[in-house]
């Protein structure tokens, strides 16, 4: 199967930092400059976190896949006071549920964080959560193809 990566589109950070930022007009052109570089791939189904940044930005690229948009809180950042290992493992249950619910030819996209990636990376090379695994960073609204062998 396939897994594709979606940091968020640029947040809107005018008012301060926080988890319910929208994006901004900017972001919007992000995601839709993405949304038109994936409107002729197969997705299958559509994950994103319930932030809504992230759930903004899985919407514009859904406009030409009309799909549902199923929301999981797993796949948020680090929450105040979690463990980085934490972060990490929490993510990866939820790759994980997705891949067991995956078909071999099915291609989903996810929609979350920056720091999320690394959990991505990690599971995928099959790297356990450790608070010593290093902090990786995504670009804004950058899609990253993962091939994942079912097992």
């Amino acid at each position: 199967m396939k897994l594709i990566y979606i940091h968020h589109a640029e947040r809107d950070v005018r008012f301060g930092v926080n988890q319910e930022n929208d994006i901004t007009e900017n972001g919007v052109k992000q995601a839709n400059l993405v949304a038109e570089s994936l409107k002729n791939t197969n997705i299958t189904a559509i994950y994103s976190s319930p932030y809504k940044r992230c759930m903004h930005t899985a919407e514009i690229i859904n406009q030409y896949h009309n799909l549902p948009i199923y929301e999981d809180e797993r796949l948020n950042e680090t929450q105040h006071g979690e463990s980085w290992s934490s972060v990490q493992q929490r993510n990866m249950d939820a790759i994980d549920d997705i891949v067991k619910k995956a078909n071999n030819d099915d291609i989903v996209l996810c929609v979350t964080s920056g720091i999320n990636v690394s959990a991505f990376i990690f599971y995928t090379l099959g790297i356990k959560a450790s608070d010593n695994n290093p902090w990786i960073q995504a670009g804004l609204c950058s899609p990253l193809y993962f091939t994942i062998e079912k097992k």
